[in-house]
């Protein structure tokens, strides 16, 4: 899910991909065979020359990055595997209530009553089912874009909706809405996703 939605780690992924399943180039083949050669060589001399010492394997791992486009492919694919595992293991943020140095409380999922969906009439309220603990409830009213038409809050998981508030769920237009329970500190114990809802056209008859 995180992949469809990212452009950043979908590109990546498709990167590390052609990698992992494309052809080396006739260069990076040659380099392969250079590095074979090499080692051979070397270990060719180490077994002729008992008193020379060995390199060691930090100096054939510089060898190798130093001559082998290929090798600095490979691990160029792996640094971005391994900070794209990082970033999908990171616990999402949640929303939730920030005091003053505290820090942020995760918050429940508050159950939705209505309205949901498309509409035969402008909703005349937003309803919520109630949160356990919570004193008051904040109801939100946005347009698509997220810009916010309407705000208020209560201490019942219900709220009508203002008469102007309603004329702007013209037929066809869809709004979003959500709902957060509240503690007697304003910090969120729960909260709904935005919810669409739409007051449907006349059907031409």
């Amino acid at each position: 899910m995180h992949l469809n939605s990212c452009a950043s780690c979908s590109t990546e992924l498709d990167l590390l991909r052609s990698f992992l399943e494309g052809e080396p180039t006739a260069e990076e083949r040659a380099d392969v065979e250079w590095l074979t050669r090499r080692l051979s060589e070397t270990r060719l001399g180490e077994e002729s020359t008992a008193a020379a010492p060995a390199p060691s394997w930090l100096d054939r791992f510089r060898d190798l990055f130093r001559t082998s486009g290929w090798a600095w492919a490979g691990a160029a694919a792996m640094a971005v595997l391994a900070v794209t595992v990082f970033v999908e293991t990171q616990p999402p943020d949640l929303p939730g209530g920030l005091g003053g140095g505290s820090s942020i409380v995760r918050s429940g999922q508050l159950e939705v009553v209505a309205p949901i969906g498309d509409l035969a009439a402008p909703p005349e309220s937003l309803q919520v089912k109630a949160w356990e603990g919570a004193v008051r409830y904040r109801f939100e009213v946005r347009e698509m874009d997220r810009t916010l038409v309407w705000s208020s809050e209560t201490d019942q998981p219900q709220i009508d909706l203002p008469e102007g508030v309603r004329a702007e769920a013209a037929p066809g237009r869809t709004l979003l809405w959500s709902a957060a329970a509240l503690d007697g500190s304003g910090g969120v114990l729960a909260e709904t996703q935005a919810i669409r809802f739409r007051v449907q056209t006349e059907a031409t008859p």
